[in-house]
């Protein structure tokens, strides 16, 4: 049997934006990203760098910012009116309508760049903000419970992307001969 060494157009587009990972204590990473915030958030304020580096650990849920950005978002969580906090330690609370709950919280946005080739990916409150069934804070009577899936990290300039990411975008990976991970991180549609 003889094997093809063509590639197709999706092969050839997957092998000109990859970009190379390495494992460091179980995550894929670092790769690095100029990150921006919105809401009035400044960067220059919350200490983010030109460029930060991110890893990915698909086995946990939260996502793991640095403090100074935790205690911003937190405080926007907390400042929305009706929201009825019963657990602030894990930042869960009784979900409201997601319009009137989500409006006034900020995105985070991670830009990639390899070669001339840029991605681009927002995390909203869609992605952050989660709902998660109520046995999981012992409470009985509320039917609907959100949590922030975001938590402090004490090492600036260093982002632990949990699997949340996953709504809006996803992996595709290749082993290089059992040393290198390549892959690349693509939009979902």
């Amino acid at each position: 049997m003889e094997l093809s060494t063509s590639n197709t157009e999706e092969e050839d587009n997957f092998q000109s934006r990859k970009f190379s990972f390495r494992f460091t204590n179980d995550m894929l990473g670092p790769l690095t990203a100029n990150i921006q915030l919105d809401s009035g958030l400044s960067k220059e304020a919350l200490e983010i760098s030109y460029m930060e580096d991110l890893y990915f650990d698909f086995k946990r849920l939260t996502t793991e910012v640095p403090t100074k950005v935790y205690e911003e978002f937190k405080k926007k969580l907390q400042n929305i009116q009706g929201i009825e906090f019963f657990d602030k330690k894990n930042m869960a609370f009784k979900c409201l309508d997601d319009q009137k709950m989500l409006s006034g919280m900020p995105s985070i946005t991670m830009d990639f760049t390899l070669a001339s080739y840029t991605h681009t990916y927002t995390l909203t409150a869609n992605e952050y903000i989660l709902r998660v069934p109520p046995e999981r804070f012992k409470i009985e009577t509320l039917e609907k419970v959100c949590c922030l899936t975001l938590v402090p990290h004490d090492i600036n300039n260093e982002w632990i992307i949990g699997a949340t990411i996953a709504k809006v975008m996803h992996l595709k990976m290749a082993l290089e001969y059992s040393r290198t991970v390549v892959g690349t991180i693509l939009k979902k549609k």
